[in-house]
């Protein structure tokens, strides 16, 4: 007879039981195999924004000035070559036109100077000659020369006449010489008066005296006219030393005002400020007339229609270790419906050494620059259509897969941290 107070389960009861026990079972082992063997990515979560890969244009001015004249204004498209500002020049026209005429003076009388120290020269190219400064120094050398001339040749004229009178003195005194030592002889004989001897002896003094002034005279004479043609000869070197020296001085001066000049052109040249390429100006620091623009300061700032955008990100400090150049993730655009947008994917191309600071010092992040996917844009544009407007600095997330582990490592690796330190202390 069964035993009715049996503790054994039915089997409607245990078999039902035994199949969940078995399928816990299975369930426990296949959860354990998976967190022990099945790895993981570690997702890094970073923020950033969309940038331009051609940059902005920041319009400088070389040497600044006053602004004259505006024609534009903040977000205002503008065209390749359009005028944008003009930098008041009214002061350096001004000035190129007192240089130029520096510059043709300078020129003209370099030009004088060459043709009057230029070998083929002749006085007789003085008539043709404009009558310049030096022109006219070199005409007055010739009347002085024509002058020193005249003055050579009577000269030498009164030269020549000496000459004939110390011949006809020397001529007389030889004659009263040989007359006294006639007087002389007859006055030992006794005929003749000693009055007679000694007028001839003083006669003859007085020729002698005569002579050798006449002498003097004529050496003065010659002296002098040698001294006229030394002068007249020196009359040009010195002009000719003087206008060499000028000429050394004109070139060194002609050089220097081209070179003002070539300044002032280029300053007057970038007196308009035009647009290097199409686009909007984001920021127009200079919007009125009057104000004045240092040298080299920013005008205004042109950005470009976007055209490949890349990520701008600030990658988390804890993180910084699993992010390298090559990594890829998921881009997010915070602004547009995530269920029509296709999966832009990504790909990090740079990370900056340092990481940024605020003002205060402390550690934000690192920076990194990552390129979209080209075919996941075109696909994204194909989707979305004119729904896709993307703008520099429009705010995104992104999603990079870091170091690989496993559910199990992650959970334990914890405590078997801890009980390894606390093997140490």
């Amino acid at each position: 007879m069964p035993d009715e107070y049996s503790e054994k389960l039915p089997s409607s009861i245990s078999r039902p039981l035994f199949g969940a026990a078995v399928l816990l079972l299975v369930l426990i082992i296949t959860v354990v195999l998976w967190a022990v063997c099945v790895p993981i990515a570690i997702t890094i979560h970073a923020s950033g924004t969309l940038i331009s890969s051609i940059p902005n244009y920041e319009i400088q001015h070389p040497y600044g000035g006053q602004i004259s004249w505006v024609d534009v204004k903040a977000q205002d498209h503008i065209e390749t070559g359009q005028v944008l500002l003009r930098i008041n020049v009214q002061n350096e026209q001004m000035n190129l036109i007192e240089l130029d005429a520096q510059i043709e003076t300078a020129a003209l009388e370099l030009d004088e100077i060459e043709t009057l120290l230029s070998d083929r020269f002749i006085p007789e190219d003085l008539n043709e000659m404009v009558d310049g400064q030096f022109v006219q120094q070199r005409k007055s050398i010739e009347i002085r020369k024509k002058l020193r001339v005249q003055s050579v040749h009577s000269l030498n004229a009164r030269i020549r006449s000496g000459r004939q009178q110390i011949a006809f003195l020397e001529q007389r005194a030889k004659l009263l010489s040989q007359l006294e030592k006639n007087q002389r002889r007859l006055k030992v004989k006794g005929l003749t008066l000693f009055s007679d001897t000694a007028r001839i002896s003083d006669e003859l003094l007085q020729v002698s005296g005569d002579l050798e002034q006449q002498r003097s005279a004529v050496l003065a004479l010659r002296l002098e006219a040698e001294q006229a043609e030394n002068e007249s000869e020196l009359l040009l070197f010195d002009f000719r030393a003087e206008i060499m020296e000028r000429q050394k001085q004109n070139q060194t001066k002609l050089a220097e005002l081209r070179q003002r000049r070539v300044a002032l052109l280029d300053v007057i040249e970038h007196s308009e400020i035009v647009a290097p390429v199409s686009g909007q100006i984001q920021s127009l620091s200079f919007d009125t007339t009057q104000m004045y623009a240092d040298r080299g300061e920013t005008l205004l700032i042109v950005s470009q229609r976007l055209q490949k955008p890349k990520v701008k990100l600030l990658i988390p400090v804890n993180a910084i270790d699993q992010v390298f150049t090559g990594i890829t993730g998921k881009l997010v655009i915070r602004s547009l419906p995530n269920r029509d947008v296709p999966e832009l994917n990504i790909i990090v191309i740079s990370i900056a050494p340092e990481a940024d600071k605020d003002q205060d010092g402390n550690t934000i992040g690192y920076s990194a620059t990552a390129e979209i996917e080209a075919k996941d844009l075109a696909q994204a544009h194909k989707v979305l259509k004119d729904r896709l407007r993307l703008s520099i600095d429009m705010p995104v997330n992104v999603s990079l897969s870091g170091r690989e582990t496993t559910f199990a490592s992650y959970l334990i690796s914890p405590f078997l941290n801890i009980f390894s330190k606390a093997l140490q202390d």
